[in-house]
């Protein structure tokens, strides 16, 4: 045996913007007779790490990752079908994803060759330091530890391992562990993963767990949460940070799916489940609508998320995003299993997910402005394309019902490798009458590097009817009690009361035709401690961990009268987060209230579909009573204008569309209001 070297000159080098690929013919002769032969493909390829940066070939790279389940619903279990591989790896360059973590296992060399070819690095992920789980409560129950006589074997399988990708220039990244956190009860064999996979592949980085950081075990880098490390730590680590499993966004299983299915090894049990869920619970002829807007309330909350992340962690190496797939069980990707768009084009997403993108200083609850008013914005630029972009000016407009009707321009300095500050975008918001979408849009001179954000405009002034009055016998709590300066107090002449408790006397006047506006609060909603530590009642449930009963997949917002010209699609954008973030929903099945459809309903976790609301009208004798569990605080412009829409247009009701509710309906909301009141 002997080692034969060629020279390369001048070689190709590979990246994910360049996957430049060789081949290696090599032939065994004796004479004219060959006895051997193989063909080996490979890359030349620099992977390394400098102070808080990756390097590509000496260049720094903003790494843009996606788990990976082993979630291959054609096959069952590992696909090694390279012309699918090359669809779907393929597709998530596209998305603008540059690397995948494979979490908790290693793909087989199919897998390779086509990261090779479309620019992915992969993360190769072991079970070295114990079973695949962590060692905190949360895992241990999931594996038990190796017995001593089994790591000879997970070394040998290790090493292996290493040695069958070391050709491959996606083979970059090589992990021990899931979420070991701060400890593992093997230093002495992470240490040892650690020099011989160096000493194997030198160009490849090695991490004892993704999850976790301690400074005395091996990691060339570190793949752990920001808010989990102090920012004074942070300072001094000098090695880069992947934020570890990117929260998570769940939206609900797509019924449209099924017969992709059909020829697949796997079924799609989610859709199942759910299917069973609505059908007992009367919502079956609403899956489909429950699909396309939650996954219309995936897209906005990841992108500002992600977009967000970015402009506050200027130091961050990279984020690893869980996931940009769905898996079964879990519909959490911005595209499907089949890796196939869902709401969200390739190129959308790209303007958050994008070498270089444009950032603003918006968030959620910022969305809403004042007629009259002066908005300001601040753009950043996170510049990371390779080459760097050098640009100087990024032109901006603020456009209402397609029109323009302000814009300019953001002079600034763009500097390769960072995250610049382009200035401020301000502008005065129309003085107008009615609400309106807004749409901000920005975009680099002389590139296609863009972005946009919605806004919505509400007057300054409004008229409230003089019939509505607060009924004044019952204590004000909550939003209710933010009206009293500018509401008068209720009497018999007065059609329409808002209260926040019910009893005969308010009975009475909605049965003689008055209108009731019920503000529902303790007892008859639907509350749960924030799902995963960080989701209150807007955003999309984290994958899809039990309690099944916590977490919502947003809304449903049926045409409704009531609603007037209040700007609103089908289902509740930015416009409605300061009313529903806070606000958990009401509940109908309890009350018998889930007899018809709300005006705005809520889509619950799929397992079960409870019927939940934020806004519905029933009639009673010759009234109607509208219910709201939405935060409509004086103080919100946007709660001023919806309320002022209703109350404009609950004279308008046909008394024959509306569900009748009934005494003993009734009856269960009084005996609720007693107790709290």
């Amino acid at each position: 045996a002997g080692t034969i070297g060629v020279a390369v000159t001048s070689p190709e080098k590979w990246s994910p913007e360049h996957p430049n690929l060789y081949e290696a013919e090599i032939c065994l002769k004796e004479d004219d007779h060959v006895s051997d032969a193989m063909t080996e493909r490979f890359g030349f390829l620099k992977f390394s790490c400098k102070k808080k940066q990756f390097l590509i070939n000496d260049e720094p790279y903003f790494m843009r990752g996606t788990g990976d389940f082993i979630s291959c619903p054609e096959t069952g279990c590992p696909d090694t079908d390279r012309t699918r591989w090359r669809k779907k790896l393929g597709r998530l360059r596209e998305y603008g994803y540059n690397y995948v973590r494979c979490q908790s296992y290693v793909y087989g060399p199919e897998y390779y060759d086509v990261a090779d070819e479309v620019g992915i690095i992969v993360q190769s992920e072991m079970g070295m330091l114990g079973g695949w789980g962590g060692n905190t409560p949360w895992h241990t129950y999931q594996w038990p530890k190796p017995t001593a006589d089994n790591y000879f074997l997970l070394k040998k399988q290790w090493d292996a391992v290493v040695l069958r990708d070391v050709n491959h220039p996606s083979a970059g990244i090589y992990c021990m562990s899931n979420e070991y956190y701060r400890d593992t009860h093997f230093k002495k064999i992470a240490w040892e993963c650690y020099h011989n996979t160096h000493s194997i592949k030198p160009s490849s980085l090695v991490i004892w767990t993704d999850g976790g950081y301690n400074p005395d075990l091996p990691t060339d880098f570190i793949n752990y949460r920001m808010e989990e490390v102090s920012s004074k730590e942070r300072r001094k680590i000098e090695k880069p940070f992947i934020e570890h499993e990117f929260k998570w966004w769940s939206s609900f299983p797509d019924i449209r799916l099924r017969g992709r299915y059909k020829k697949c090894a796997v079924r799609c049990y989610a859709v199942d489940i759910a299917y069973a869920a609505a059908a007992k619970r009367r919502q079956k002829h609403l899956l489909r609508i429950y699909a396309i807007n939650s996954q219309k309330l995936q897209f906005i909350e990841a992108k500002v998320k992600m977009e967000n992340y970015r402009r506050d962690y200027p130091l961050l190496a990279g984020i690893c995003h869980f996931n940009a797939m769905d898996t079964n069980p879990s519909p959490q990707g911005i595209i499907n299993e089949f890796y196939e768009k869902k709401i969200t084009s390739a190129k959308k997403w790209r303007q958050t997910n994008g070498d270089t993108v444009i950032l603003s200083s918006l968030s959620f609850d910022d969305r809403v402005l004042v007629g009259g008013s002066k908005f300001k914005c601040k753009l950043f630029v996170h510049n990371f394309s390779h080459p760097p972009l050098d640009a100087t000016k990024i032109k901006w407009e603020a456009v209402t019902n397609n029109k323009i009707f302000s814009s300019g321009h953001v002079d600034f300095s763009l500097f390769p490798y960072k995250l610049c500050q382009a200035g401020e975008i301000v502008f005065t918001v129309p003085d107008i009458t009615n609400a309106v979408h807004i749409v901000l849009r920005a975009k680099i001179e002389n590139t296609v590097v863009s972005n946009e954000w919605d806004l919505w405009a509400f007057p300054a002034k409004l008229k409230f009817d003089e019939n509505t009055g607060i009924y004044g016998k019952s204590p004000l709590t909550g939003w209710l009690k933010t009206w009293r300066k500018v509401i008068k107090t209720a009497d018999n002449k007065t059609p329409v009361w808002m209260s926040e408790i019910l009893n005969e006397e308010i009975m009475e006047h909605v049965k003689k035709g008055g209108i009731l506006m019920l503000a529902c609060g303790e007892g008859m909603v639907r509350p749960h401690p924030p799902n995963f530590g960080y989701v209150k009642y807007f955003f999309t449930p984290p994958a899809n961990y039990g309690p099944y009963e916590d977490g919502q997949n947003g809304t449903v917002i049926k045409s409704d009268i009531l609603l007037g010209d209040f700007p609103y699609d089908d289902f509740a954008n930015f416009q409605f987060f300061r009313m529903i973030d806070d606000s958990p929903p009401i509940d109908l099945e309890p009350f018998g209230l889930d007899d018809g459809e709300p005006i705005i309903r809520v889509t619950h976790r799929y397992p079960i579909c409870r019927p939940l609301a934020y806004l519905l009208k029933r009639s009673y004798g010759k009234g109607y009573i509208i219910f709201s569990a939405m935060n409509l605080d004086y103080k919100f412009p946007e709660a001023r204008y919806l309320l002022m829409n209703i109350f404009k247009h609950c004279f308008t009701f046909s008394h024959h569309s509306i569900p009748k509710i009934h005494d003993s309906q009734l009856g269960k909301i009084k005996a609720i209001s007693r107790l709290f009141f």
